[in-house]
C-alpha cells in the first residue's frame, strides 16, 4: 500500500476552467445533454468522430480528470487501473524490461497494440523483452511511460483488431493519446509519497503552460520530473542463509532484491502546437524523455554458481590455472552428505593455493548480486498540414520521426573468464540498442450523398510510407571478452547480461508502403455498416492485404447490437529478426545462461530455425449494449467475445 500527498495549482485562462472554483454550468436542455454526455472518439472509424455509445466497436475513453483522480503518478499505472483489458507487467528481475515495462492489451503481447499520438503512429522502443515471462517473450512494444499525464486531454483505447485501418501492430487494438490544446493559462502539480513499508519514496513535479501562437494558434507545453527510490519485498534466499550459517563473510542481507528498480531523473516533455487558417491548418507536436534506471539481478551463490564458483553443482570449488604451471588442488565445498563445509576450513585451503591458482572465493567470498540498468532517451516529432478542398474533400499530410535509444550498464558483477583482471568498480558497459522510425502519411476523405442511405456515405483513403531501423551498439571489451580462463570452465562476458559482441553489432532497416480504403454507410437510422481494406508491402517480408467489416443495429434508443470481423498482421521488426543476446534465467529451479540467436545464425540454423514470418490474425467480436439517461445519470453495459489466432517462427533460444 502506498501513501502520498499531492498539490495542484492552476493559472488563469483555459486551464483554470478545470478547477472546482469554476461556476457550475446551467442545467442543459435535452439537446445539450446529448452533446455533453457523449464523449467522442476518432478511433474505429475514418469518418467523423463518434460518441462511445454510438460506436460500432468497443472503445474506452479516459478523460484528463480521470488521470487527475488517480493515486498513481505514472501514466502506465493510471491506465492499468482505468482500462480493465489493459495490463502492465511489473517484474523486478527482467533484464531490459526493467527499463521499459511491457504493457498488454486484451492478453496479447505489447507489440500487438498500435499506439497513436494525436492520431499519428508512435514509434516502438529499443527494448526487446528477452525475459517476458511467457506473454511478452521476444516482443518489442512502444514505451508508453514517456508521456506526462498532465499533457493528456484524453486517451482512447480501441479493443478490436484494426490492422486494416491503421496497419501493422494493431492486432489487439489501438491506443490513441490525445494531447491538450490550450492557448492560455497553465497548471502545476507536486506529489510526494512512499509505501507503508518505508521504501519507494517518490517525488514528482509537473507543469503546463498554454501560449498563443498568433491570434489563431496555440502552443501547449508540458513538463514532468520524477524520481522514485527502489523497493524491496525480499526474504533471504535459502542458499544465502546456508552460506551465512557456514561462516561465509560478506553475504548480502537480503542477498537478492525483489522489488521495483530505482528511477533517477525521469524527465518528460511534450509540446503540442497548431495554427488554424481559413482552409489550411498547420500542426506540430512531439516529445522528449530521458531517465536512469537501476535494478537488481539474481544472487550468485559462492558455494554453487556455475561458471564462477563451481562447475559440478557445488561439490568442489572452481579453480583456474593462470600460468599453466599446474599444481592447483581440488577443494571440496560440501561433505559426503552434501552439507556445506565451514568457510574456515575452505578459506584455509584457498589461502594455501599456489600463486598461479585463482578462485573468486578469494576476492568475493560472499558471492555477489549484479545490478543492472541503463540510460534511456526517447524523442519524436510530427509535423503536418490539413485542410479542405472546396466544400467536399478534407485532407491531411504529415511527416513523423521517432527515436528510442538505450545504453545498458551492469555492475557489481564479473567476467569470470578474466580471472582477477576485472574492470574498475566491477562495472561494465554491455552496449545498447536504438530504434528509429520515419514516416510520411497522406489521407483524404469526403462525404458522398446517395439515394440509398439515410446519411452521406463517408469515404476515406490514404497512403503511407515508413522506414524503421534497429541498431545494436557493441559493448566494451570487458563485457564481451573471452578471457584466458574460458577453456577452464569460467563463464565469459559480463555475468548476468553479456555485452553485445562487435561481430553481432550492426544496424538493420526495413521500408514499407501501404494504401487503404475505408467506407462507412448509415443505410437507415438504425443500421450502420462499415468496411476497410488495406494493402501493405514490406521490402523484406513481401506484401499482405487485410480487411475489416463492421456493423451496428440500434434495436431501440437504449439497446443495440454490434459486431466486427477483421484480419490482421504484424511484421517482425528488424530488431527481432537480427538481435543476439545471452541472459540468465531460471530453467526449472536452476539458473542458466540462455542464448537468443537470430534465425539466420549458423548455430540457430543447425538447431532447425526458420526465417521469421509475419503474424496473422482473425478477430471476431460481437456485443450487445444498452444505455439509459435520466437527468444527471447515465449507464452503459456491453458484453463481447473475441478470438485471435497468430503465428510466427520464433528466434532460437
Amino acid at each position: 500500500m502506498k501513501w502520498g500527498l499531492a498539490a495542484m495549482l492552476f493559472g488563469s485562462g483555459t486551464a483554470a476552467a478545470q478547477t472546482t472554483e469554476t461556476p457550475p454550468p446551467p442545467t442543459p436542455t435535452a439537446t445539450e445533454e446529448a452533446t455533453t454526455l457523449d464523449t467522442v472518439s476518432v478511433l474505429g472509424s475514418r469518418g467523423q468522430p463518434r460518441s462511445v455509445s454510438s460506436s460500432a466497436v468497443p472503445i474506452d475513453i479516459i478523460g484528463a480528470e480521470e488521470f487527475r483522480n488517480q493515486g498513481s503518478t505514472d501514466a502506465l499505472d493510471q491506465l492499468r487501473v482505468l482500462v480493465p483489458s489493459f495490463n502492465v507487467s511489473t517484474i523486478p528481475i527482467d533484464d531490459a524490461a526493467s527499463l521499459i515495462r511491457p504493457a498488454n492489451l486484451r492478453g496479447l503481447p505489447p507489440d500487438n497494440t498500435l499506439v497513436l499520438v494525436n492520431g499519428k503512429r508512435f514509434h516502438r522502443s529499443a527494448v526487446i523483452t528477452f525475459l517476458g515471462h511467457g506473454l511478452s517473450d521476444g516482443s518489442q512494444g512502444p514505451d508508453l511511460s514517456v508521456f506526462p499525464s498532465l499533457a493528456l486531454e484524453q486517451v482512447e483505447v480501441l479493443r478490436d483488431g484494426a490492422a486494416a485501418q491503421y496497419g501493422s501492430d494493431a492486432i489487439a487494438g489501438v491506443i490513441n493519446f490525445g494531447l491538450k490544446k490550450i492557448s492560455e493559462g497553465g497548471a502545476f502539480e507536486a506529489f510526494a509519497g512512499q509505501y507503508y513499508e518505508g521504501d519507494g519514496f517518490t517525488t514528482q513535479y509537473s507543469a503546463q503552460i498554454g501560449l498563443p501562437l498568433t491570434a489563431r494558434g496555440y502552443a501547449t507545453l508540458t513538463a514532468e520530473w520524477r524520481q522514485a527510490d527502489d523497493t524491496s519485498r525480499s526474504v533471504q534466499r535459502n542458499d544465502a542463509a546456508a552460506a551465512i550459517a557456514a561462516g561465509y563473510p560478506g553475504v548480502p542481507v537480503p542477498a537478492q532484491i525483489w522489488g521495483s528498480p530505482k528511477v533517477d531523473d525521469d524527465l518528460k516533455f511534450v509540446a503540442n502546437l497548431g495554427i488554424s487558417g481559413d482552409s489550411v491548418d498547420v500542426y506540430l507536436f512531439g516529445n522528449y524523455a530521458q531517465r536512469e534506471v537501476d535494478g537488481g539481478f539474481y544472487f550468485r551463490d559462492p558455494t554453487a554458481r556455475s561458471g564462477v564458483y563451481s562447475n559440478d553443482g557445488g561439490a568442489t570449488l572452481l579453480i583456474g590455472d593462470t600460468t599453466g604451471a599446474g599444481g592447483c588442488p581440488t577443494i571440496a565445498l560440501r561433505d559426503g552428505a552434501g552439507n556445506l563445509i565451514p568457510y574456515s576450513t575452505v578459506s584455509a585451503a584457498v589461502a594455501a593455493l599456489p600463486s598461479n591458482c585463482f578462485t573468486f572465493l578469494s576476492t568475493l567470498p560472499g558471492g555477489f548480486t549484479p545490478r543492472f540498468g541503463g540510460s534511456l532517451e526517447d524523442m519524436s516529432v510530427v509535423g503536418g498540414v490539413k485542410g479542405t478542398w472546396g466544400n467536399a474533400w478534407h485532407w491531411d499530410a504529415s511527416v513523423t520521426y521517432g527515436r528510442n535509444d538505450i545504453d545498458f550498464v551492469i555492475y557489481n558483477t564479473v567476467n569470470a573468464s578474466l580471472g582477477a583482471a576485472q574492470p574498475a568498480g566491477l562495472r561494465f558497459s554491455p552496449g545498447g540498442n536504438t530504434q528509429t522510425e520515419k514516416g510520411v502519411n497522406f489521407d483524404v476523405g469526403r462525404d458522398i450523398e446517395t439515394s440509398f442511405t439515410a446519411q452521406p456515405v463517408r469515404l476515406s483513403a490514404g497512403a503511407e510510407w515508413r522506414e524503421e531501423s534497429f541498431e545494436v551498439k557493441a559493448g566494451d571489451a570487458a563485457s564481451t571478452g573471452i578471457g584466458p580462463l574460458t577453456e577452464q570452465g569460467f563463464a565469459l562476458g559480463s555475468n548476468g547480461f553479456n555485452g553485445f559482441n562487435p561481430r553481432t553489432a550492426g544496424e538493420w532497416d526495413r521500408k514499407n508502403w501501404a494504401v487503404y480504403l475505408d467506407m462507412e454507410a448509415q443505410f437507415t437510422e438504425q443500421w450502420l455498416l462499415a468496411a476497410a481494406i488495406r494493402h501493405e508491402d514490406f521490402d523484406d517480408f513481401g506484401s499482405t492485404t487485410n480487411g475489416k467489416l463492421t456493423a451496428r443495429f440500434d434495436v431501440s434508443d437504449t439497446f443495440a447490437l454490434r459486431g466486427a470481423y477483421n484480419t490482421g498482421f504484424r511484421a517482425p521488426t528488424p530488431g527481432q529478426a537480427n538481435i543476439s543476446q545471452i541472459s540468465t534465467a531460471f530453467n526449472g529451479s536452476v539458473l542458466e545462461d540462455i542464448a537468443t540467436l537470430p534465425p539466420t545464425n549458423p548455430i540457430a540454423i543447425l538447431k532447425g530455425s526458420r526465417p521469421l514470418t509475419p503474424e496473422e490474425s482473425k478477430n471476431l467480436s460481437w456485443a450487445w449494449c444498452g444505455a439509459a439517461a435520466t437527468g444527471w445519470s447515465r449507464w452503459t453495459a456491453t458484453a463481447s467475445r473475441w478470438k485471435t489466432a497468430s503465428h510466427s517462427a520464433p528466434a532460437s533460444r
